[in-house]
């Protein structure tokens, strides 16, 4: 059965917009569209039918954005790269996200 998994729009040890404080849409789709060429790159196995997309989230102070892994929870192969992309999650952004988000030197 089709089920979907979610992220935020950045690594875990990198700021990422915040939804109330100064949000910038575009900032935070950049992030996300980074963010899911960065884990294709790392996670170039993906199964067949796996696969990432980019979701506006409703809120009260405004939409949000999220980047969501689209997977069949019945297929072991993609439970399995689900809970190799959960464990091996990335922390930092690589140098081509960096050079895609203009943050060179940071």
């Amino acid at each position: 059965m089709r089920d979907t998994y979610e992220f935020e729009t950045t690594p875990t040890n990198e700021n990422c917009q915040q939804l109330g404080k100064n949000y910038d849409q575009a900032l935070a789709k950049l992030e996300a569209k980074t963010l899911v060429k960065q884990l294709e790159r790392q996670f170039p196995e993906q199964p067949e039918g796996v696969y990432y997309r980019i979701r506006s989230n409703p809120h009260d102070f405004g939409s949000y954005y999220s980047v969501q892994l689209v997977y069949d929870d019945e297929d072991q192969n993609h439970c399995s790269f689900l809970n190799k992309l959960e464990e091996n999650f990335p922390e930092l952004w690589d140098e081509k996200a960096k050079i895609d988000l203009n943050l060179q030197g940071a």
